[in-house]
């Protein structure tokens, strides 16, 4: 009686544990959301935005399916028998769920410098355009040259001859400058020392990189807690009385 007591007292620690992760999960998720949203209008891959709708759905299920358990846990009736088998199911789908989800995190790692590249390559020679596609392009290059402090997609030179650029007398945008009071930065013929060196293929790969890699490490390495859950929740149903 008083190891089946513990049991359950051990087991409802461990679903606070599970809501706990959830909201830690849903944050993530939300929080790679907005880095990605800076990216959307350079690199439009479905892949990288899966990855932080995953990581929500998942802690919203981690968080639903904890009560559940919690539930199932409190009173020993044929209902509360029924939710703990209920529970168990649940908790192998999101395990089938987050192993997934931590696989695919290190594939698309691998490629995320090419679909970087892709990405870049396609607005570069957009930018400065009169278009819905060119406006958003420029708002994006340009937010994003300031904020990582980088110029073109491998350096400086790749804006030259890029037509939005030329049209407006430059070499390069004025984003690209390091010295923003510089009334010369970026003219043809002004001084183009002032410029950042370091290409943004470079600055938006490391940063889609570190986020798959911490999604991935989250997932996955919560998977042996899920099991031992499963066990635990087992061994509940096994030596619980539950009423007829």
């Amino acid at each position: 009686m008083g190891a089946n007591i513990f049991l359950k007292i051990t087991f409802i620690g461990v679903q606070v544990v599970f809501i706990i992760f959830g909201i830690i999960l849903i944050s993530l998720g939300a929080w790679v959301e907005v880095q990605d949203e800076t990216f959307r209008p350079l690199i439009d891959n479905q892949e990288f935005v899966f990855g932080a709708y995953l990581c929500i759905a998942v802690g919203c299920a981690i968080i639903l399916v904890a009560g559940i358990g919690m539930v199932g846990a409190l009173c020993e009736t044929k209902i509360n028998k029924f939710l703990l088998g209920f529970y168990i199911i649940l908790i192998f789908i999101i395990f089938l769920a987050q192993l997934v989800g931590g696989i695919l995190a290190f594939v698309y790692r691998a490629e995320a410098e090419s679909i970087v590249r892709e990405g870049l390559n396609d607005t570069l020679v957009i930018y400065g355009t009169n278009t819905t596609e060119g406006n958003a392009a420029t708002e994006a290059w340009d937010v994003i040259q300031d904020r990582f402090e980088c110029c073109g997609i491998s350096g400086v030179s790749d804006w030259i001859m890029i037509p939005g650029i030329v049209e407006q007398g430059l070499t390069y945008p004025l984003s690209c400058c390091i010295n923003t009071t510089n009334i010369n930065c970026g003219e043809i013929g002004g001084l183009n020392t002032n410029s950042f060196t370091k290409g943004c293929e470079e600055a938006i790969t490391d940063i889609i990189s570190a986020n798959l890699v911490v999604i991935a490490a989250i997932a996955i390495s919560f998977l042996v807690g899920q099991v031992l859950v499963i066990l635990m929740t087992i061994c509940l149903l096994c030596f619980t009385d539950f009423d007829d």
